[in-house]
Formats: C-alpha cells, structure tokens, sequence
C-alpha cells in the first residue's frame, strides 16, 4: 500500500500547527493583524491536510475491497421479490 498518502497530510499539517501556535503567539503579543493571517492560513493548511488525509484513507480502502471475492449470487425468478432465490438452489 502507498503510504505516502499518509505522510503528505503530515507535510501539511506541520507547517499549519506551526502557523497556529504563531497565531497564538502573535495574539499574546498584540498583533491582531498577523495574528488573524497565522491563524486564518494555518487553519486553511489543516483542513487542506485533513482533506488529502481522508482522501488517501479513502483510496487506501477502496483498493483493499477490490481483493475480496463475490460470495453469493441472487437470480430473480419472476418480477416479484418473493421469486428471487440463490442461484443454485431449486
């Protein structure tokens, strides 16, 4: 499996907490401006991390149920639903 879908939300995601404890830390000294582009950035980096972090968990499931196999196989014997039955069986 590719982990590297794993390891790009991390690249982002570094630089973002950084960006917000920045954004703190601007806060704390009285700089609401920069403060407010930290924050507003960070916070932008974060969900573009989360983002590609479900993205990639998506695919990474999708290509693990593409291994399993069909278990069964329903015909339909006539339009009704009480007509369908497992084919194989009579």
């Amino acid at each position: 499996m590719p982990y590297w879908w794993w390891i790009l939300p991390a690249l982002a995601g570094l630089p973002a907490l950084g960006l917000l404890a920045g954004g703190i830390g601007a806060i704390a000294h009285n700089r609401p401006y920069r403060a407010l582009g930290e924050i507003f950035t960070g916070g932008a980096l974060l969900a573009l991390a989360a983002v590609i972090l479900l993205f990639g968990l998506d695919t990474q499931t999708y290509s693990r149920l593409t291994y399993q196999q069909p278990v069964v196989t329903v015909a339909q014997a006539d339009a009704t639903l009480s007509g369908a039955m497992l084919a194989g069986s009579k």
